[in-house]
């Protein structure tokens, strides 16, 4: 972990281990498409991988001997995590990329939480000793 404090980003390369399968799908149908298009699993960002493994950036928000605080994340619990590495900004974007399937961002969709939802929410943050936001 030494070094991370002063990185701002990492990449997380995990296994999508509720998503691993026996035969594994060459052609996936992305919500992005509204589900209705087939297309190649490598075109796309799909859970079901051949070789299971993913990655994403998320914000690293502390460092502390040996626990990391990020925010940004949308992994299961118990998730696998196989290497951390720092996100380098001249290296890791490339102003000229583009993809047809997802040239914006997807529509924002608001989110209402009911009060035992949110409680619930609140005392599971309380038991893993996790920050919570109001």
């Amino acid at each position: 972990m030494q070094g991370l404090e002063q990185v701002s980003h990492v990449w997380l390369l995990f296994l999508f281990h509720q998503a691993l399968e026996d035969k594994p799908r060459l052609k996936v149908r992305p919500p992005r498409l509204g589900g209705n298009k087939s297309m190649g699993v490598f075109a796309t960002r799909a859970t079901h991988r051949p070789n299971g493994i993913g990655q994403s950036v998320v914000k690293l928000d502390k460092v502390e001997a040996n626990r990391l605080w990020i925010s940004g994340i949308d992994l299961l619990d118990g998730t696998p995590i196989l290497d951390i590495k720092p996100y380098v900004p001249y290296a890791d974007i490339i102003a000229t990329a583009s993809n047809e399937i997802a040239s914006a961002a997807p529509q924002i969709i608001p989110v209402q939480w009911q009060d035992n939802a949110l409680q619930q929410a609140q005392i599971h943050a309380q038991r893993l000793q996790e920050p919570w936001w109001s």
